[in-house]
């Protein structure tokens, strides 16, 4: 598997970091994980446009996550050439709810008779042999996370945000590589949110291999993540910057 970061960032706007969005290959599937503004624009640059995307996964549906995805139905229409394959979108429980409020507010702009769109929450699903499960963390009524694990076994568990989860550490057991938010230096802990010492933390019980420390507001751009982090995670610690590829 490669993921992509797309953006690496926060709501805060920042000539460094874009909001957050992921880009999980293996093979010749595609899967974007959140799509905050400017997300179309930095996919092309990792090669992709909106027809190359087989699922999108939503971890919530704050802005800096989620403000791509009427553009994206929207383009999916009307771009040149639009898209003809039906399009699997994947959130938590209530996802269903923002898309209708979606379709409310955009009709049929973002309606296609060439494709579907089909909403899932929170399912454990198979696609071309990749196993994908979600699980909910604190952060928003809707918020999830989420584990891709591929045929020969390797993983990738994408956290969202979140505060300090449970659940988050059962579902990234032994994974391969931990992509976890980490929005404030150490001293700075908000609710809802992690500090690198916090993401280390739960790196350590889930036995994770690598940790990707992403969601960073701009105070974290000040100080050493990985020295913060690494008082709590002995392995591998990444800051994620945009535009960075990660083999797994």
């Amino acid at each position: 598997m490669m993921l992509t970061i797309l953006g690496s960032g926060s709501l805060v706007p920042s000539l460094k970091r874009g909001t957050q969005g992921f880009l999980l290959q293996e093979n010749s599937t595609n899967i974007l994980i959140d799509s905050g503004s400017g997300t179309l624009y930095r996919l092309l640059k990792a090669g992709l446009t909106y027809n190359d995307i087989d699922i999108l996964c939503y971890t919530h549906c704050h802005l800096d996550h989620f403000a791509d995805f009427p553009v994206f139905l929207f383009t999916s229409k009307y771009g040149i050439p639009p898209r003809a394959t039906d399009l699997t979108v994947m959130g938590g429980k209530g996802f269903l709810s923002y898309y209708k409020k979606i379709q409310d507010i955009y009709s049929r702009t973002i309606e296609s008779d060439l494709f579907d769109v089909n909403i899932v929450e929170m399912p454990d699903m198979q696609i071309s042999g990749m196993t994908i499960r979600t699980c909910r963390i604190p952060h928003s009524p809707e918020s999830a996370a989420y584990r891709f694990t591929s045929k020969d076994g390797k993983s990738v568990v994408i956290s969202g945000d979140t505060d300090h989860s449970p659940d988050l550490v059962d579902l990234a057991e032994d994974t391969d590589l931990l992509v976890c938010e980490c929005s404030y230096p150490d001293g700075m802990k908000v609710d809802g949110h992690l500090t690198p010492s916090y993401a280390g933390r739960m790196a350590t019980e889930a036995n994770a291999k690598k940790l990707v420390l992403t969601h960073l507001y701009p105070p974290t751009d000040d100080v050493d993540l990985v020295a913060q982090c690494a008082k709590e995670f002995k392995s591998e610690i990444v800051v994620a910057n945009d535009g960075m590829e990660i083999e797994v």
